[in-house]
């Protein structure tokens, strides 16, 4: 049969049918508006706007029912604490439309949750955006959820980390050894364990030239490895952790 061309007829503008899937970014850094929960509790205070933040660079972190980021928790239920740091600055997480009145515990107030990623940089309170009109120091923030990095032993529940270990959350969304109960606890691996020496970070090291200076009074450490163990002590060991896709 001859191929005989003609003239096509458009059918007009009416509803495609809809593809359900959309490519939205890379995996490493879900692309996503998130924020802090506005009831976490203060942790360490920035010096230079004197704000506080919530949850610091390292961090393992989970989503609440209501979609803020809250610390991961390891799948146990824990309680919320309220210090005097919070008093006027933090939302009460019993009642989200005040502030904390008074330095309190709410039993159980973070629900029992899975890892969705990790924090690479410190939270500021997302408190802030209701107390000021005009005032946001961090209005969204970012997850981490596929990378190589590098965190310091400074636990005592992370002195049993072994190189190949995977890793999960403890309490407060600190990585320690994965308990074997849970995979979906699993959140990375711990590549290798060892010392803390610098290994190809000197140059990170910030120095005055000619000083003869160890560099950030750290005795030449990288600055996120120096600080002391929780059970006293340097912090003399590395964890290197192969952040994996959750």
């Amino acid at each position: 049969m001859s191929i005989d061309k003609a003239i096509k007829t458009p059918r007009g503008y009416g509803r495609q049918p809809v593809m359900q899937f959309l490519e939205i970014s890379q995996g490493e850094r879900p692309s996503m508006a998130i924020a802090p929960a506005k009831y976490i509790p203060v942790q360490q205070q920035d010096q230079l706007f004197n704000e506080w933040y919530t949850i610091l660079a390292g961090q393992i972190v989970a989503f609440d029912s209501a979609g803020a980021l809250v610390p991961a928790n390891g799948g146990t239920a824990q309680d919320i604490v309220y210090t005097a740091n919070d008093v006027s600055y933090t939302v009460d997480q019993a009642d989200q439309t005040i502030l904390v009145a008074a330095a309190k515990t709410i039993s159980n107030g973070y629900l029992a949750n899975k890892p969705s990623g990790w924090a690479f940089f410190h939270w500021y309170s997302s408190a802030i955006e209701d107390r000021y009109y005009n005032y946001i120091l961090q209005p969204r923030v970012s997850i981490l959820c596929d990378y190589f990095i590098s965190v310091p032993l400074k636990l005592t529940a992370q002195n049993a980390f072994a190189s190949g270990d995977f890793v999960m959350p403890n309490g407060s969304g600190q990585p320690i050894p994965w308990d074997t109960v849970s995979v979906e606890q699993v959140c990375g691996r711990a590549i290798k364990v060892g010392t803390a020496l610098q290994d190809e970070g000197l140059a990170k090291v910030r120095t005055m030239k000619g000083m003869g200076l160890a560099g950030q009074d750290t005795g030449g450490m990288l600055p996120h490895l120096y600080g002391t163990h929780e059970g006293g002590g340097a912090i003399t060991t590395e964890i290197l952790i192969n952040i994996c896709a959750m």
